[in-house]
Order: C-alpha cells, then sequence, then structure tokens
C-alpha cells in the first residue's frame, strides 16, 4: 500500500530539482506501479491519501478518528486507470498524520491478506511537515506490523537528507534545513522504524534506486 502525503507543503517546491513535492512523490508511485505493471504482474497495490479534505476509511467509520485520510484505490492489480488517477490529485490546504495513514494501510493489508502469507509492504511518502498525535500508540502500531510481518519504506522528501551521509559535518548541514516539526517527525520515524523491518530513504536516494531498477529490468547485464 502506498501512503501519499498531500497536504500543504506537498506544493512546495523540492529542493533538488524544479518539481513540487508532490510532484516528486507521484512520480516515485507512477515509477513503482510502472515496475509493477511490467514485471511483477500478480502484485496489488492500494492507495491511501492524507492530508485530503474529505474523511473516508473504513476505520473512520468503525471507530471514529483517522480523519484527513481518504482510500483512494483498494488493494487490486494496478492499471493503466490507477496511473491516469495520480495525474489527477492535487495538494490541499489540509494537514494529516502520517501514523493515522499507516494505520489504515496496515488495515487494508491485514483485511486483504488475513493469514496468508503474502509480501506486504507499505510505501509512506511524506515531507514530514504535518504534526502527529498519539504517538503513545506507535508501540501497538509497531506490534501490529510485526505480527502481520509488514515491512515499511519512507520516502523522505526533503528531511532525513542526513542520512545520506557518514561525516558528521555533512550530516550536520543536511539537517539544518529541517524544520522543528520535520525533525520531531524523523526522530519518530526513526524510533519506530528500530521496532519493525523497515528503513528511511531521502527522496534523491530513493529515485534513484528505482530508476537503476528499471534501466537493469529493460537492460539486462
Amino acid at each position: 500500500v502506498v501512503v501519499l502525503d498531500i497536504g500543504s507543503t506537498m506544493i512546495e517546491k523540492y529542493s533538488k530539482s524544479n518539481q513540487s513535492r508532490l510532484e516528486l512523490g507521484i512520480e516515485s508511485i507512477k515509477l513503482l506501479i510502472q515496475q509493477k505493471l511490467h514485471f511483477t504482474k500478480n502484485h496489488e497495490v492500494g492507495l491511501v491519501l492524507y492530508g485530503t479534505e474529505e474523511t473516508e476509511n473504513s476505520l473512520h467509520e468503525r471507530l471514529g478518528g483517522y480523519e484527513n485520510v481518504c482510500v483512494a484505490k483498494e488493494l487490486a492489480i494496478p492499471t493503466l486507470d490507477f496511473l491516469k488517477y495520480l495525474d489527477n490529485i492535487k495538494a490541499t490546504p489540509q494537514s494529516g498524520d502520517w501514523i493515522d495513514a499507516i494505520v489504515v494501510a496496515t488495515d487494508m493489508l491485514i483485511t486483504r491478506c488475513q493469514k496468508k502469507k503474502y509480501n506486504k509492504r507499505i510505501f509512506l511518502i511524506t515531507d514530514g511537515q504535518s504534526n502527529v498525535g498519539r504517538t503513545e500508540d506507535l508501540k501497538e502500531v509497531a506490534e501490529n506490523f510485526n505480527a502481520a510481518e509488514i515491512k515499511l519504506n519512507v520516502i523522505a522528501i526533503d528531511f532525513c537528507n542526513d542520512l545520506e551521509f557518514d561525516a558528521p559535518e555533512e550530516k550536520k548541514k543536511a539537517s539544518e534545513s529541517e524544520t522543528p516539526v520535520q525533525q520531531n517527525n524523523k526522530r519518530i520515524l526513526q524510533e519506530f522504524i528500530e521496532k519493525i523491518n523497515g528503513k528511511i530513504f531521502p527522496a534523491n536516494v530513493a529515485m534513484n534506486i528505482y530508476k537503476q531498477f528499471r534501466k537493469k529490468q529493460i537492460h539486462p547485464v
């Protein structure tokens, strides 16, 4: 399941290209979907948006809460219509909570897969600019991830860039551009990742991996 932040700050320009942060996020999803369409045709993909103006997810209907989170695409084998849908996604004036969004995505995976041994993964794409609540819930969320054997890949747009570097000076310089909210989200994500099977990728690193993988598939050596 892909979880995409479409909150108000995602309209801002990405620091390493002329794209907006949202455009970069959508490009990364397209690369993932194209990979699935061409090479792993039995894989299913779902899409959760957060920072939406509306709220549309089954946890909200059953339990309340989980606001500004919308299940845009249920888990299914992706089609060209999925790619077309991505082109119409716009940022909103809202913000959302990535914790709520990954809980909704986890519920989708558990409901769809039940106890069958599927490979389950969540991709969280965010600029880390939205405040989160209920961080105390993350212990239970981590337990659910591990029990269901769900992996998490975080694509961090314009934060967590210090993870690229080993030298303390470069790490410090990369962190200086982060807002206090981004620094807090980075800390929370790193603590969460330590409890589960997951990784954080700065956006430019993630895009290079996707593009290299695609080249290798098209031009095998």
